[in-house]
């Protein structure tokens, strides 16, 4: 099968399918151990994270799925993040036109399945955010946290 589109990444490509995206190491990496391919079902995105490269910094694509944790929050922390590609400056039109086709097939994933098993990622973010500022408490975080996952 034929991805729909690629971004050639700094140490990852993401290749996109009709139903998932798998995010490729480079032989590099692989040798390292940190290679190897990571397929996401587009159904089991909660939400893409966009941050575009600058010329002193790259950006990234993040995707969040259900045991993934929290959105990235700098540049370091893409590189190191398994469900994260890297790119260039030059590569911003091509990672926005990836990130805006992922969300069109996700919302069509959506549509098919009104019930998706997603974690309500903005929830759980505006959670974590309230314990970090110490206006709740880890344990009211924690029982939130459960109620929102079903768990």
């Amino acid at each position: 099968m034929d991805s729909i589109m690629s971004l050639q990444g700094q140490k990852v490509r993401l290749d996109l399918y009709e139903d998932h995206i798998d995010l490729v190491g480079t032989v590099v990496m692989s040798l390292l151990g940190k290679g190897g391919v990571n397929t996401i079902p587009l159904s089991q995105i909660s939400s893409v994270q966009f941050v575009k490269a600058t010329a002193l910094s790259g950006g990234w694509l993040h995707f969040s799925v259900p045991g993934s944790g929290d959105m990235v929050q700098n540049i370091y922390g893409a590189a190191r993040n398994r469900n994260a590609v890297v790119f260039s400056k030059k590569e911003n039109d091509g990672a926005e036109r990836i990130r805006k086709e992922i969300e069109e097939r996700m919302k069509g994933a959506t549509a098919q399945n009104p019930n998706p098993q997603t974690i309500p990622a903005e929830e759980l973010i505006k959670l974590k955010q309230l314990l970090d500022s110490g206006i709740i408490t880890q344990d009211d975080f924690e029982k939130k946290k459960a109620m929102l996952l079903g768990i």
